[in-house]
């Protein structure tokens, strides 16, 4: 029987030890975490509450007959013999899965700035946020600004500093990032972009030298895929472990999946991280390692809550490209479409979950090819679902 190891306890790393099963694969599975917890959804930490939800409960584990080693670092992997080198000795594989995902940057010779990423980090962090406390968030990006929304919510002063002209310059559109601002100076959030910090003892300087006292330093600066194993073991390494469409790496048998992996496309690597691509990536390395049919590609997907408000985007949105807009109650979507007219990318801001089925409607279109008049986009009293 062919025996799979996977090196990682993310959405990916579990997603796929269970979709094996789903497939049909009666061999050894083993889930090696260097982390002690039960594997948990990375998601909920930066949001309001916090608390951590398992992925699977643990005894979902025992009866698919998935081994789950926990507290268990990999240290090497030997290609040549197939084993993976464990703290607690050699583990042999027919097949394995790199899922080690990505680790927080740190903000280099600032030890007192913490980090979210992990249940220890929201378990150090989330305790302090209480009114008073005065909170310097370096980042504006998703984790940033939902940890921002989660602290102004439990009373905390806060500050969020961007080097970037703008607040989620990467990923979301202009316009729904100027919402979003716009929503946060209202909750009393100060944000300053343009600007660089200088940590100093007790808050930070900025370039025109004011002085911002900090209780709490934050560095939500971005993450970096953990390659570290597969540079070691001499595998193909850009901006994460180089995977094929099956996520295959460059080593026979080696897999790759999740926010550690990026994807040959059109002569570059790309690299998408998301709860949803890891979960989907997960699966569709399972399917490769199982041998059974290709699942179709995911449409790029992901979401953050802020406040009472949801934003979503589907696709890959281009920052400089115009989009179509579509004002609908509860908030707004804005459509992007190729030279060919096809619909590329749905991007809302909207309260809740007023825009979810927009979304997903608009996602079919998508995954479909369609190729919508700008004019019926544009009119809410045109159905997306006659579309």
């Amino acid at each position: 029987m062919t025996s799979v190891a996977i090196i990682g306890a993310g959405e990916a790393g579990v997603r796929a030890a269970f979709a094996l099963r789903e497939m049909g694969h009666d061999g050894p599975v083993t889930l090696v975490s260097e982390e002690e917890s039960l594997p948990y959804e990375r998601p909920p930490l930066s949001k309001a509450g916090g608390a951590t939800r398992p992925i699977m409960p643990r005894e979902a584990y025992e009866a698919q007959g998935i081994s789950l080693r926990l507290g268990l670092a990999a240290t090497g992997i030997d290609l040549a013999g197939r084993r993976l080198e464990t703290g607690d000795g050699m583990l042999p594989y027919d097949r394995l899965l790199i899922a080690t995902g990505a680790e927080a940057r740190r903000l280099p010779g600032c030890p007192q700035a913490l980090v979210l990423r992990r249940d220890s980090d929201a378990a150090r962090i989330l305790p302090l946020l209480e009114p008073g406390l005065r909170l310097v968030i370096l980042g504006a990006g998703l984790i940033g600004l939902e940890l921002a929304a989660t602290a102004r919510a439990k009373g905390a002063e806060v500050t969020v500093i961007e080097a970037a002209p703008r607040i989620l310059g990467r990923a979301v559109l202009p316009e729904l990032a100027e919402r979003l601002a716009g929503r946060h100076a209202a909750e009393g959030v100060r944000l300053i972009t343009s600007a660089t910090a200088e940590p100093l003892a007790g808050g930070v300087r900025l370039p025109d030298g004011e002085v911002i006292a900090a209780d709490l330093l934050v560095a939500g600066i971005g993450s970096e895929p953990r390659t570290d194993l597969a540079e070691a073991a001499g595998l193909a390494v850009e901006n994460g472990i180089l995977v094929d469409a099956g996520f295959r790496t460059s080593a026979e048998g080696v897999f790759a999946a999740g926010d550690c992996c990026a994807i040959r496309q059109g002569g570059r690597s790309l690299r998408l991280e998301s709860w949803r691509m890891a979960r989907d990536q997960g699966e569709r390395a399972a399917a490769a390692i199982a041998g059974a049919a290709p699942l179709a590609d995911p449409l790029p997907y992901f979401w953050s809550d802020q406040y009472d408000l949801c934003l979503q985007v589907a696709g890959l949105p281009d920052m400089a490209a115009p989009a179509i807009r579509r004002e609908v109650p509860g908030g707004l979507l804005l459509f992007q479409t190729g030279a060919d007219g096809r619909l590329v990318s749905v991007s809302g801001l909207g309260s809740g979950t007023a825009l979810s089925k927009d979304i997903k409607l608009a996602e079919r279109l998508i995954a479909r090819g369609a190729t919508p008049s700008a004019e019926a986009l544009a009119d809410p009293a045109q159905s997306l679902k006659r579309l």
